[in-house]
């Protein structure tokens, strides 16, 4: 079990949830939103690599989620356990899941 805070955990919008400076992205996370990372935003200009970072990390609970269960499936172990066989169903799923993933943190 992870030590980290639970997901889903959410990047906000810049300038709420306790941003020092006005400049900055909050992550939130966990059941009672705390902050879980501040990604500090270039107040010259648009910045969007930080922005790019707040989505990434935001979405750290979730890929670490589908990494275990793709290794799981890479090891033909369903996430129904031993006695559950793999099929193409779950593997599809795992698969979608991981594209998802990957549109939601790339495409704003």
């Amino acid at each position: 079990m992870s030590k980290h805070t639970p997901g889903p955990w959410e990047a906000s919008n810049i300038g709420v949830y306790g941003d020092f400076d006005g400049n900055s992205i909050v992550i939130l996370g966990g059941d009672i939103p705390i902050r879980v990372a501040v990604v500090h935003i270039n107040e010259w200009a648009v910045d969007e690599e930080g922005a790019a970072n707040a989505r990434l990390i935001a979405k750290a609970p979730e890929m670490l989620e589908v990494l275990r269960w793709l290794l799981h499936l890479a090891h033909g172990v369903s996430k129904g356990g031993e006695d559950c066989p793999v099929t193409d169903q779950e593997l599809r799923q795992a698969w979608d899941k991981a594209k998802e993933l990957i549109k939601e943190i790339e495409n704003a």
